[in-house]
């Protein structure tokens, strides 16, 4: 699943939204045209949920180089963590 949203993420970047149609998704995506409404019933929940999904694989990349910066500290580095 996580191949079809960022195949859907980079759709919506390439077009946008509002120029962005079903059927230029299901070509992109590889699949049926009906997917998109039968997984998440309309072109904006499917959206939603590629920006919930690019969100996420946001904070998780930017967890990971936090938690691999703080991992230093175990080799006598100091973890210096931004505080706001």
């Amino acid at each position: 699943m996580a191949e079809i949203l960022r195949r859907g993420l980079d759709t919506f970047a390439e077009f946008g939204h509002a120029a962005t149609t079903m059927t230029e998704l299901a070509w992109r995506l590889d699949v049926s045209h009906t997917f998109i409404n039968d997984r998440d019933g309309s072109k904006g929940n499917f959206w939603r949920a590629v920006v919930d999904f690019a969100l996420l694989d946001a904070a998780h990349t930017a967890l990971d180089r936090l938690l691999a910066e703080c991992r230093d500290d175990l080799s006598g580095r100091s973890c210096d963590v931004p505080t706001g």
